[in-house]
């Protein structure tokens, strides 16, 4: 504390009522990167979702493969984070808030479970903007 005082430094502001400093806005490169990645996103879980009500699960899990890190990549620009580089880092910290009720799913789909292909297609809906929900029964 005498150091501080000496050189007449100031402690950081903890005070919780002073604003968060908003996020810069996206750039137009990267909400075109978001774009191309969501797109992505949305091809695989609709072809996966035919895949799985088709019976053919090794299929649908792999477009799941492909779908869910395009899915991982658009929330990372999106929140100005780095890209995940794998279907795990997609579900780790900080990005796994951003997949909300199905995070639970994902890990298990990441660990194999192939009968959980129409219930994670049903809880990815919501986060592709319903462009992957299931077809009714």
């Amino acid at each position: 504390m005498a150091k501080r005082a000496e050189l007449d430094i100031e402690a950081p502001s903890a005070d919780p009522a002073e604003p968060v400093p908003a996020p810069p806005p996206l750039s137009a490169a990267e909400l075109e990167k978001i774009q191309g990645y969501r797109t992505r996103a949305t091809r695989n879980l609709k072809m996966a979702q035919v895949l799985a009500e088709a019976g053919f699960s090794n299929e649908a899990h792999e477009a799941l493969l492909e779908g869910v890190p395009a899915l991982g990549r658009a929330f990372a620009i999106e929140q100005h984070l780095p890209e995940p580089a794998s279907l795990n880092d997609c579900l780790a910290q900080p990005l796994a808030h951003c997949w909300r009720e199905a995070l639970p799913l994902l890990r298990n789909f990441a660990d194999g479970a192939l009968e959980t292909c129409i219930p994670l297609l049903n809880a990815l809906a919501p986060l592709t903007n319903g462009h992957a929900q299931s077809s009714p029964r």
